[in-house]
């Protein structure tokens, strides 16, 4: 299995949908999709960040 991580910062977190369908719609008939986890860390001293972590296996 592969890790494939996608992080983003506070202003970004809106291009997440975005950029994680383009990279699967690249490697469609490529890989097999194990699992998708997302992690959001928020603080009001810090910004927020959204972590996103897909597991797949090349076919």
């Amino acid at each position: 299995m592969k890790l494939k991580l996608f992080w983003y910062a506070n202003r970004n977190i809106g291009n997440a949908e975005l950029g994680i369908n383009a990279w699967l719609q690249q490697q469609a008939q490529k890989i097999e999709v194990i699992q998708i986890k997302q992690s959001l860390t928020h603080s009001f001293l810090t910004q927020s960040n959204l972590v996103i972590s897909i597991w797949y296996r090349e076919v």
